[in-house]
């Protein structure tokens, strides 16, 4: 049952990274995925349990990470490639005053609107279709946020992602990527290093990035007081500024 705990809502898309995996081999050997197709031409299927596997696991967390991150001074939260909008509702759930937008495909936000008016919430979180790799992102958002998003891209997409997020803000606003982030070398944290074959299989040029390579993009970008916290769940928030 949906209601249950034990719900597996993301097994369909376990089925789908099975068929990603099998491929490691050869996708070791080319250094890209050999089964590529980009999220704007797979079909409804794969995008419905795509993006149920990562409400399953963010509503989960959302709770928790919005918690971390201070909204004294926040009313405009911008989130970026928000999929179903379970960290947008738990921003405005988090504090009175809070409106959040999600940014994500066209094909993206009828699934995210489903979502959202089942909890009530469409007064508060609205969604802008775009892709945020081709389109701009907006302007004066309090809070620009990226859960899971840079994983998906190479060094130079979210370089100039990054200076679209932080275009988006006021002034002294803040940008808060969310992600697995690495050591130096590459080796820890080990489902991080998993996680970056899983990227490997699945995407063109997606990878999972060192602190340096984040906070390099941030001060790239004209961010400042750049920092690093961890979540209770194996991730990492690496935060900037707009002075």
């Amino acid at each position: 049952m949906k209601d249950s705990q034990g719900y597996l809502g993301g097994l369909m898309h376990t089925v789908h990274l099975w068929d990603t995996w099998t491929t490691l081999t050869e996708a070791v050997r080319r250094g890209t995925s050999v089964r590529l197709r980009t999220v704007e031409h797979k079909d409804e299927q794969w995008r419905s349990a795509f993006i149920a596997a990562m409400h399953d696991r963010a509503v989960r967390q959302a709770p928790a990470v919005v918690a971390q991150i201070d909204l004294s001074s926040v009313t405009r939260v911008l989130d970026v490639g928000g999929g179903s909008g379970a960290y947008s509702m738990a921003f405005v759930r988090a504090k009175d005053g809070i409106s959040a937008t999600v940014f994500d495909l066209p094909d993206v936000l009828p699934l995210t609107r489903t979502y959202i008016q089942q909890e009530g919430l469409s007064e508060r979180v609205n969604t802008v279709p775009g892709d945020y790799l081709k389109d701009g992102l907006g302007r004066d958002f309090d809070l620009v946020f990226l859960s899971a998003i840079i994983h998906s891209n190479s060094p130079s997409e979210n370089a100039q992602l990054i200076l679209k997020c932080a275009r988006a803000l006021r002034p002294g606003g803040c940008v808060v990527v969310q992600d697995f982030i690495m050591d130096e070398e590459r080796l820890t944290p080990s489902h991080g290093a998993i996680f970056a074959l899983n990227m490997l299989v699945g995407t063109e040029s997606g990878d999972t990035y060192t602190e340096a390579e984040v906070s390099g993009w941030m001060t790239g970008a004209g961010l400042s007081g750049v920092s690093r916290q961890g979540t209770p769940f194996g991730t990492s928030q690496i935060a900037g500024r707009l002075i």
